[in-house]
């Protein structure tokens, strides 16, 4: 993973490469081999793993970027990296990487609804 500068993050993210910058980072989320739905989602977060900022959906071809507040500086990462796609809460964005893309993560809760 290339350690770089976080002005430099935004052309990371658009060729969706893994990077770490300062307290900014952005990585391919793997799904566990055993699991036979879901791929790999592309995810940015700010200050860990309990913020992701962007989710790249290779399945759907879509962008999702946090809705929700939470720091000055996890703004200033966001500003970085850029406000791509639909807006979507931190819940949701973490229910699109457990489950590997926005189709699984809506299949996952339509089922534990019923």
């Amino acid at each position: 993973m290339s350690r770089i500068a976080n002005r430099n993050a935004d052309s990371y993210v658009d060729s969706l490469e893994p990077f770490k910058g300062s307290n900014l980072f952005g990585q391919w989320c793997q799904r566990p081999p055993e699991d036979p739905c879901g791929t790999a989602v592309y995810a940015v977060y700010s200050y860990g793993y309990h913020y992701p900022a962007l989710v790249f959906d290779p399945q759907s071809d879509q962008w999702f970027h946090n809705a929700d507040g939470y720091s000055v500086s996890t703004a200033r990462h966001q500003r970085r990296v850029g406000y791509r796609g639909e807006a979507k809460t931190t819940k949701a964005l973490r229910d699109i990487i457990r489950c590997g893309g926005l189709v699984n993560a809506v299949a996952n809760r339509l089922a534990e609804a019923a």
